[in-house]
């Protein structure tokens, strides 16, 4: 049983949690907004990537000291070039002005 000093108190808490507890519909609109642009704008991990990082942790457990850090450094590696291939926008880089020896021009 609470005090009355106590009692008073605890509702003093209750009411200002109620106040500061309180969004607007707009603030609950900009918040949702700004989770789904967030979760959009997120990239995605490839699964290959994962089967290959989970593929390494086992080869590990299973004393697989030569193959497991390789299969980790190769899903390192491809998790690396996925990220800056659709960093590029999915695009070949430019890398000279002319045309490659051996190609013709259009």
């Amino acid at each position: 049983m609470l005090s009355s000093h106590e009692r008073r108190v605890w509702d003093e808490i209750e009411r200002s949690w109620a106040i500061t507890a309180e969004e607007t519909p707009g603030e609950r609109r900009s918040a949702a907004h700004m989770r789904e642009r967030a979760r959009r704008e997120r990239p995605s991990v490839p699964a290959w990537t994962i089967g290959a990082a989970w593929g390494a942790v086992f080869l590990l457990l299973f004393g697989e000291v030569v193959v497991g850090p390789a299969v980790a450094a190769a899903a390192v590696l491809g998790w690396a070039v996925s990220r800056w291939w659709s960093a590029s926008g999915g695009q070949e880089p430019v890398s000279g002005s002319g045309p490659v020896a051996g190609e013709e021009s259009p």
